[in-house]
């Protein structure tokens, strides 16, 4: 469906990188706890490399078939890296990540919005607010001074 859609390429990636992700039923704190095991752990990540570089050729493969071009092309390194982005970022939303407090520490109560149930359900959050900074104006993102 992907590679054959004519849809806009951010909400193709989207439905993509969520129909994929098979952590949309994992509890959020299981995953807070799985990730300070990593960190304790590291050699738990080389292992699992090769199972996330994978995943990531398979979308850069998708990307370029759906493109008509090679995995060179720039288009396809640009939109793969987005596709890597947004998953990143729905996996944060959902785990409750916060960027201000130390790593590892439970999600902060000022976030402006509830974490999402599931990864699938971060991915939409995570593309509307790309485009959003996307279309933002340096001149209208910025207070009066």
């Amino acid at each position: 469906a992907f590679i054959a859609s004519d849809g806009d390429l951010l909400d193709d990636l989207g439905a993509l990188i969520a129909s994929a992700d098979p952590r949309d039923s994992d509890d959020a704190e299981d995953f807070r706890r799985l990730r300070a095991v990593f960190r304790e752990n590291p050699e738990i990540i080389v292992a699992l490399q090769p199972r996330v570089r994978l995943f990531h050729s398979v979308v850069r493969a998708a990307i370029a078939q759906r493109l008509g071009t090679e995995l060179s092309d720039p288009r396809v390194r640009a939109a793969s890296g987005l596709a890597h982005l947004i998953q990143k970022t729905a996996v944060e939303l959902w785990a409750g990540d916060d960027c201000d407090s130390a790593e590892g520490a439970a999600p902060s109560s000022k976030t402006a919005a509830p974490a999402p149930a599931s990864v699938a359900d971060a991915v939409p959050v995570a593309i509307t607010s790309l485009r959003e900074v996307l279309t933002i104006s340096p001149r209208t993102s910025q207070e009066p001074s």
